[in-house]
């Protein structure tokens, strides 16, 4: 639905006359109702269709008249299409899909594997839609795709431009400040379809160096043309684009010859390939490299067109104003706007003669060279500057003179609450071409520059790339912001942490260009450690955090000089002081959709928080309460009768509703147990869910208790914000969350300070879904607990508090583990854990561990893994088995199988375990392999992965160590296949130890436009140290890796004086 947006409405739980109703899929041109069959075991055999039903086992289900699609978690069927791009077996209109949580989790990786930012997103989307227990979602309630915002910071008048547009290729040049981004408008009047891609739309867009990459390019038109957010290649893209006619318009092409000259070829070429079939529509000032197109020079307004303009924008309309303005300008349109601006503010035209040029305009306002090294300081970053910096970079004087010259002149520049940049471009270029002392004005500001960030302030981290530092100055900003003790201080003073992420991803690109003697292997740990850290994400979108975040940082007196990013947090604080949403609208645009979508929604997410201590203030009404219990059941059936709970609770004086008052209050001050059977009891009457009883208590208690009218064991009242969140901290992100918003709407509310820089925990905490940063840390802990930094009971404790947050569960993270120790661990596991705590699969377990399980364990876990099948006529997956049926205890599962009548079910590609089940006598049937799956490693490499069996070919390709570094692996991540390192001798890999990590961290995708992912580096980057580099100490390292594991909210607890395991066992029998 998110991804190809072909599904325009779901429902869950459908209201339908027949058996398919646990989803109800809508599209354009069809409905889709699906049944879903959580358990394995079943054979197709036992599936009849006949008469529109389906009768699985001697259960009957009536079929939808409609397409029919029934999941199994198992089934073994001969697939002969696919449906929502599954396999799946069709049979007249029902269509049977075999597939489990962990396939459709990796289909779901691989169709955000280059957006993970927009999965986190949607994610989060999902979580509230389940919060509130809404159970149909439409199309247009997603959020929307984030296609590159077009429109231009200043207003447009269509003005009539007579553009004759007859070849497919039209290639329109105009001077600075001609008209060319606001003739866009007008052809888009004129063309078939257009889709416009603007290289340049204000001094403080936050995407503009990205729109500069041929690989955003290319992504970005793919959503306009597909509709939806896959990633399709040139060749689809340009195939798309001949059959759909489309129009391409593209602005400001001049953009990419100057600050992104290497792939102005590639757009030139893309270009002349599209321009085959469709009409393609260039604007660009001149450009030096040659191009063969049919050229339009641009010329002034005319007269007429003037007078329009001035009418339209400037409300000028006397005829002798507009007489004067244009004998002035001559129709120039960014003179137009200038003089017209002037006239606005002091009601007088400037005393000039008829200009020709916007440099001869520049040169009346700017009279002598103070102006000239004054404003200079806007050559020195090409992002905005505070008002208050420039007397601190300029000193007083100039200081003084600038922000006079700002106030006579304001639409000379782009002004958003306190932020300052050059209006258009033509006046940098302007002041780098006639400023004669710019080398010293530079060299001031990055000198001050350099001192404030050495000196550990925040101010300037978020632009650190904007100033260009030179590299002595970025490699010491390296070498102390990497250090992972610093990075939790400077973490415990940020209240903007997208500033933080940006000057962290900024870093990263910088890290490339640092010499690699400058920095020592724990920078680059440590750099790796915090990026998995500053890039867990709690707040983006989540407009009611933000807003009442905001609030009360203005309450704390944090102005908004302490906000110095782009992203949300600033969108919502401009939207704040100034009413104009166009900031967050573009951070969330879509073209497909009605904006008053975004404008309702953000509006009703902001009047939600001012309003949340409003809505209980009074009991409500018996009409009111009888009305909302008697409405039909429906999506908001649960929000509704938890909002009167609340109430009953609160007022406690509408004896209509005595049932629910004493749930309620029984729940709140007394037993909650009891109070879930009473509700359990009535729901059942009413024929509601039970299990949702539970949840509406919680939530209803959870929300009486932030609304701040009751104080005993109230957390919200009785902590101050560091024992919350000490307390609280090692809840789920999505429960933290909540907690962390409550209260601080709370203490907003009652007007309390608290010590804000607690949320530092907030910030870094593990995200509960998605969050791999601690996929590889069964690799690090058995070297630490060698070198005794660590031992077994806290690397198991640690692990298990992993997997019982994680939503996934890091399934494989404890036989990771134990897979790296010895079988000596075993007795120590079963001595010291209750087993039944731990989550874990034994079968994983390869065959020399399983070779040593008491029967206790193996008993149980054969219970567990048969358990997931069907009794009688079941068959059991061979991966399932495998390392026991190559273990000794073969023979115990055959016999347990032979008991149950079970079958093992193994692919007919798997050649060598068809043999094993020969050898052990297990009977087994075979299923016809997917041959579509199958990937060499040439076809790998030529996407841009690598994989451990990929071994023999990259030592052909002749490869080095720290090239392949670069690629990642499928899921993009890289540093993931270390086995990919033993193609080498030992010595050459410790020679390129460093490159190989810098390699690795700096990698990008393909195109260019993102970093590849850094999970795997906490753990592998130790096992790699340490396999390699054997003399390097790791107590280091170790403590970084502490670190990162307190600020994602884990302990390392245990004794950490005891000794490893050290138990000899010969047999099961030594357990006991």
């Amino acid at each position: 639905m998110d991804v190809e947006r072909k599904i325009k409405h779901i429902s869950i739980e459908a209201d339908v006359n027949h058996n398919f109703d646990d989803i109800h899929l809508t599209t354009d041109s069809e409905h889709y109702f699906v049944q879903i069959k959580d358990f394995a075991g079943v054979k197709l055999s036992d599936i009849e269709i006949s008469n529109n039903q389906v009768k699985i086992k001697n259960n009957t289900h009536q079929l939808s008249s409609h397409i029919n699609i029934l999941f199994f978690k198992e089934i073994d069927i001969e697939t002969n299409c696919k449906i929502f791009g599954i396999n799946a077996l069709q049979t007249d209109n029902l269509f049977i899909v075999s597939i489990d949580r962990m396939k459709i989790d990796g289909i779901t990786d691989k169709l955000y594997k280059a957006n993970e930012n927009r999965e986190r997103i949607i994610k989060q989307y999902f979580n509230e839609i389940l919060d509130k227990r809404k159970w149909t979602i439409d199309l247009i309630d997603l959020p929307s795709i984030p296609v590159f915002n077009t429109k231009l910071t200043e207003k447009t008048v269509i003005v009539g431009r007579g553009i004759l547009l007859k070849e497919n290729i039209i290639f329109i040049e105009g001077k600075p400040g001609v008209g060319k981004s606001h003739l866009v408008e007008e052809l888009k009047n004129k063309t078939q379809s257009p889709l416009v891609y603007r290289f340049w739309i204000g001094s403080q867009d936050k995407d503009y160096l990205t729109r500069l990459k041929y690989g955003q390019f290319l992504f970005n038109i793919s959503k306009l043309l597909f509709h939806d957010q896959k990633h399709y290649d040139e060749t689809r893209i340009l195939e798309k684009l001949r059959k759909s006619k489309n129009t391409i318009i593209i602005d400001g092409l001049d953009h990419v010859e100057n600050y992104n000259s290497g792939e102005l070829e590639n757009f030139i070429q893309f270009i002349d390939k599209a321009k085959i079939y469709n009409k393609i529509i260039v604007l660009s000032r001149p450009l030096l490299f040659e191009i063969k197109w049919r050229k339009i020079v641009l010329k002034n307004w005319n007269k007429g067109q003037t007078k329009k303009v001035l009418n339209s924008l400037f409300q000028i309309q006397e005829h002798q104003i507009v007489e004067k303005i244009y004998r002035i300008t001559n129709g120039y349109p960014i003179l137009v706007r200038y003089i017209a601006e002037h006239f606005k503010k002091t009601k007088e035209l400037p005393i000039i003669n008829s200009l020709q040029s916007i440099d001869e305009y520049y040169g009346t306002v700017l009279k002598n060279e103070k102006g000239l090294t004054s404003l200079s300081l806007f050559l020195c970053s090409y992002s905005y500057f505070f008002k208050s910096e420039i007397s601190l970079l300029m000193g007083e004087e100039l200081g003084s003179y600038i922000i006079e010259f700002v106030n006579e002149h304001p639409y000379l520049f782009e002004i958003r609450l306190n932020r300052i940049t050059l209006f258009h471009d033509s006046f940098n270029t302007y002041l780098r071409r006639r400023t004669t002392n710019f080398s010293r004005t530079k060299q001031r500001v990055n000198t001050k520059v350099t001192n404030s960030i050495m000196s550990g302030e925040i101010k300037y981290l978020s632009r650190l790339n904007s100033f260009n530092l030179p590299i002595n100055a970025e490699t010491k900003i390296f070498k102390k912001y990497t250090d992972i003790n610093y990075f939790e201080e400077l973490l415990s003073k940020t209240i903007d942490i997208e500033g933080l992420r940006a000057f962290y991803n900024q870093l990263r690109d910088n890290l490339s260009d640092i010499s690699k003697d400058e920095i020592t292997l724990g920078n680059i740990y440590d750099f790796s450690l915090i990026i998995n850290t500053i890039n867990r994400d709690h707040i983006s979108t989540s407009n009611d955090f933000l807003f009442t975040y905001l609030t009360y940082l203005d309450f704390l007196g944090f102005d908004e000089e302490y906000i110095t990013s782009n992203g949300y947090l600033f969108a919502m604080l401009y939207y704040i002081k100034s009413g104009d949403n166009s900031i967050l609208y573009n951070l969330h645009s879509d073209q497909h959709y009605d904006t008053s979508q975004f404008k309702e929604k953000l509006e009703d997410d902001i009047n939600n928080e001012r309003e949340f201590f409003d809505r209980q203030s009074k009991p409500g009404s018996v009409v009111q309460i009888k009305k909302l219990l008697n409405t039909d059941f429906d999506q908001y059936t649960y929000e509704r009768l938890r909002f009167i709970l609340i109430n009953l609770y609160l007022h406690k004086n509408i004896n209509d509703f005595q049932d629910f008052t004493d749930i309620i209050t029984e729940y709140v001050d007394k037993s909650e147990i009891s109070a879930i059977n009473r509700l359990e009891n009535l729901f059942q009457k009413k024929g509601y869910s039970l299990y949702q009883a539970s949840w509406i208590l919680n939530e209803a208690k959870d929300n009486i208790f932030a609304l701040g009218y009751i104080h005993k064991n109230n957390d919200y009242l009785n902590l101050d914000f560091e024992e919350f969140v000490s307390k609280y901290k090692a809840q789920g992100s999505f429960d933290f969350h909540k907690k962390i918003l409550n209260y601080i709407r709370l203490v907003n509310h009652r007007s309390k300070k608290i010590d804000i820089s607690q949320i530092s925990s907030f910030w870094s905490k593990y995200y509960n879904r998605k969050d791999y940063s601690l996929h590889s840390i069964f690799n690090a802990l058995p070297i630490f607990e060698r070198l005794n930094f660590i031992n077994e009971e806290q690397s198991i404790n640690l692990i298990t508090s992993i997997q019982n947050q994680s939503e996934k569960g890091y399934r494989h993270l404890l036989v990771e583990y134990i897979e790296n120790k010895e079988v000596t661990i075993l007795p120590f596991i079963h001595s010291n854990f209750n087993i039944d705590s731990l989550r874990i699969d034994w079968f994983l377990l390869s065959p020399k561990f399983i070779n040593k399980l008491p029967e206790q364990i193996f008993n149980c876990q054969l219970h567990d893994t048969l358990r997931q099948y069907d009794y009688g006529r079941s068959e059991v997956e061979y991966r399932d088995v495998e390392n026991v049926i190559r273990s000794n205890r073969a023979e115990d599962l055959k016999s347990m199988l032979d008991l149950l009548r079970y079958y093992v079910r193994i692919s007919d590609r798997e050649k060598a375990g068809i043999q094993r089940l020969e050898n052990a006598g297990i009977k087994y049937v075979t299923a016809t392999a997917d041959k579509s799956t199958r990937t060499g490693s040439k076809k790998r490499y030529d996407q841009g992965i690598l994989a451990d069996e990929d071994r023999s070919f990259i030592k052909k390709l002749g490869l080095k160590p720290a090239e392949i570094a670069k690629y990642p692996n499928a899921d993009y991540t890289v540093l993931a296949e270390l086995e990919l390192y033993k193609t080498y001798p030992k010595k050459i890999v410790r020679l390129e130890i460093k490159e190989i990590l810098i390699n690795a961290i700096t990698s990008k995708s393909s195109d260019g436009t993102y970093f590849q992912s850094l999970y795997y580096f906490p753990g592998n980057c130790v096992k790699l140290i340490h396999t390699y580099c054997s003399e390097v100490d790791l107590k280091p390292f170790f403590e970084s890796f502490q670190k990162f594991i307190q600020l994602a909210s884990f302990e390392i607890e245990g004794k950490a004086d005891r000794q490893t395991s050290s138990v000899t066992i010969n047999n099961p029998v030594d357990f006991y």
